[in-house]
């Protein structure tokens, strides 16, 4: 019973957070609108994705850069 109750907590927590981050995000979508939200989102993930990229490219050959290798496992 207390491995159950230990695996139930942060399910729920989980869900919480989900429920608590959807009601603004409906508000959002309904007053600014999809077209506009897809468009800053899809922005964001390619300039990250370019920014792992960059990091992985530059110190990715002996990551011994412990903050460089810690950011863009951060991106991921």
């Amino acid at each position: 019973m207390v491995e159950r109750c230990h695996s139930l907590r942060p399910a729920l927590l989980i869900g919480v957070v989900f429920i608590i981050s959807t009601l603004p995000a409906i508000a959002t979508i309904d007053h600014v609108g999809r077209r506009p939200l897809l468009i800053i989102g899809g922005s964001g993930v390619a300039l990250m994705l370019i920014l792992i990229a960059a990091l992985t490219a530059t110190y990715e050959p002996e990551w011994n850069d412990d903050a460089a290798a810690w950011t863009t496992a951060a991106f991921i």
